[in-house]
C-alpha cells in the first residue's frame, strides 16, 4: 500500500513520532545484530557461537548446503522480516520524495551493509551476502506490505498530535 493521499503536512506533524519510532528500531536492529553476543534467544543463537568472523560472498550458498530446511527458512523469514518495520518507518519519512519505495530500499540496504561490515569488523557474526539481500528486500517490502504502514498511519492520525504521545501509550 502506497501513502499518497499523505500531505506535506503529515510529514511536519508526525516527523518527530516517526523518527523516535525509527531511532527505537534502530536500537532494537542494533541488539539484534552486534550486541547479540550477550544475548541468548531460545536456539536462534547463544553468546559463545557467535564470537566469528567468516564471509560469505556467494548469494544463497548455504541454502544448498545446510542440511535442515527449518533453519534455511529460520533465517530467511527472519532476515525478511527483521527490515519490513525499518522499511516502513524509512518510507513514511521519504513518502513525499521522488522514488520513495526505491529509495527506501537503498537506505535499507546502508544500513544492512553497515551492520555486515560491523559484524566483520568485531568478529561477532556471520557476514553473509545473503543477510544484505534478504534485509534489502525485508526494507523494500516495508512499503508494499498489505496494510501494515496504512495502520501504521491510522494510531498516528489517531494520536493527533506528538504531544499526545504519552497519553496515548496508557
Amino acid at each position: 500500500m502506497f501513502y499518497d493521499d499523505v500531505g506535506s503536512g503529515f510529514a511536519r506533524r508526525y516527523r518527530p513520532l516517526v523518527v523516535f519510532a525509527l531511532l527505537a528500531y534502530g536500537f532494537v536492529l542494533l541488539v539484534a545484530t552486534i550486541l547479540k553476543r550477550y544475548l541468548t534467544i531460545g536456539s536462534l543463537w547463544r553468546p559463545n557461537e557467535v564470537h566469528v568472523r567468516t564471509l560469505e560472498l556467494v548469494p544463497f550458498d548455504d541454502f544448498f548446503q545446510d542440511k535442515w530446511i527449518g533453519g534455511i527458512a529460520i533465517d530467511t523469514i527472519g532476515n525478511v522480516a527483521l527490515f519490513v518495520p525499518f522499511g516502513i518507518l524509512v518510507y513514511i519519512l521519504l513518502v513525499r520524495r521522488s522514488a520513495a519505495v526505491r529509495r527506501t530500499a537503498l537506505v535499507g540496504f546502508v544500513v544492512s551493509l553497515t551492520i555486515e561490515i560491523s559484524q566483520y569488523i568485531v568478529a561477532l557474526g556471520y557476514t553473509d551476502v545473503d543477510d544484505l539481500i534478504l534485509n534489502t528486500l525485508g526494507a523494500f517490502l516495508g512499503p508494499l506490505h498489505g496494510g501494515a504502514p496504512s495502520r501504521a498511519l491510522a494510531a498516528l492520525d489517531e494520536i493527533g498530535d506528538p504531544a499526545n504521545t504519552r497519553e496515548w501509550v496508557r
